[in-house]
C-alpha cells in the first residue's frame, strides 16, 4: 500500500503500482454503452492494461454481485469482494477508490477519512454543502482527488487549450486574433471520438487550417477503445501528475458558481 500522502503519491506510483479499487462494476460483458456497464467500458480495460495500477477490490451493492463480475470479466482470484462503501474503507490494502456510480457524496465520504485517495463521478453532492465537504477531508487529510472528468483529458481539448501559432488560444471561442472551432460527430465530448476536428483561422488568414491533435501515446493508453479512451487518459494523467484531470478543489469553484446562480434565481 502507498502509505504515504498525496503529496507524495505521485514518486511513489512511478516505483509500484497503486492498489485500486473501482466501485460499480456490473457483470456485463455487452462493448456498447448501456446502462450500469460504464465501468466496464471507460474504467476496467484502461486499468488492467495500466502499469501504474493493481485493481485489487471491487465495490457493488452486493457481494454476490461482485462474484459475478469477478467470474465474468476473468479477474484474479485474489480480488476482494465488497456490498458496501464503509466495508471497503476499511480496507488497508488499498490506496485509491474510483468511483463510477452516481453517488459519489456516500462513496467518498467514508474512504477519505481513512486515507484513501478518490476518483469519484460529478457532481460531488447534491449540495455545495455536501462537495464542500468532501473537499475539506480530501485537503486534510492531504489526499489526491480527481473527477471523472473524461471531456478535459480529450486530445481536442487538450489540443485547443496550448497556444498555437503564439497566439495562446486556451478557450473554444472566438478571440481578438482569430477563431477556432472544434467539432465532434456527436455530444459525447467525454468519451472521445475519432472524427473530432479542431479548424483555426486568425485575422491574417482567409482560410482555416485544420489542427491535427493526434500524438503519440503510451501502448496501454492506446489499445483503450472509445468510450473509454479519455477515462484511460483521466487515470493516466493521475498517476504521472499532469494537469489532465479536474480535482474536487476546481470543481467546487464551479459548485460555488452553480450555487450563486441558483440563489440569485430564486430572488428573480
Amino acid at each position: 500500500m502507498l502509505r504515504n500522502s498525496g503529496t507524495k503519491l505521485y514518486n511513489f506510483i512511478k516505483l509500484i503500482k497503486a492498489l485500486i479499487a473501482l466501485v460499480g462494476l456490473a457483470p456485463l460483458d455487452n462493448v456498447e454503452p448501456s446502462v450500469g456497464n460504464w465501468g466496464v467500458l471507460a474504467h476496467l480495460k484502461g486499468l488492467i492494461e495500466s502499469p501504474h495500477y493493481e485493481l485489487v477490490a471491487i465495490c457493488n451493492p452486493s457481494i454476490e454481485s461482485v462474484r459475478k463480475s469477478i467470474e465474468v470479466h476473468k479477474l484474479l482470484a485474489t480480488v476482494k469482494a465488497y456490498g458496501s462503501a464503509e466495508d471497503l474503507a476499511n480496507d488497508p490494502d488499498v490506496d485509491l477508490v474510483s468511483s463510477n456510480v452516481a453517488k459519489p457524496y456516500q462513496l467518498a465520504k467514508p474512504a477519505l477519512p481513512n486515507k484513501k485517495h478518490v476518483m469519484a463521478e460529478w457532481p460531488l453532492g447534491a449540495s455545495l454543502g455536501e462537495a464542500q465537504e468532501l473537499t475539506d477531508l480530501a485537503r486534510q487529510q492531504d489526499l489526491k482527488t480527481v473527477l471523472e472528468s473524461g471531456a478535459v483529458a480529450s486530445l481536442s481539448v487538450r489540443k485547443a487549450k496550448k497556444p498555437t501559432n503564439a497566439l495562446g488560444l486556451r478557450r473554444l471561442i472566438t478571440g481578438t486574433e482569430g477563431e477556432i472551432e472544434v467539432t465532434i460527430p456527436d455530444d459525447n465530448l467525454q468519451m472521445g471520438h475519432a472524427g473530432c476536428a479542431i479548424r483555426l483561422r486568425t485575422d491574417k488568414e482567409e482560410v482555416a487550417q485544420t489542427i491535427r491533435f493526434d500524438e503519440e501515446e503510451p501502448a496501454h493508453v492506446a489499445a483503450v477503445p472509445i468510450p473509454g479512451a479519455n477515462m484511460v487518459r483521466v487515470y493516466e494523467a493521475f498517476a504521472i501528475s499532469t494537469d489532465v484531470y479536474v480535482d474536487f478543489e476546481s470543481f467546487l469553484d464551479t459548485h460555488k458558481l452553480l450555487d450563486d446562480i441558483l440563489q440569485a434565481s430564486k430572488k428573480i
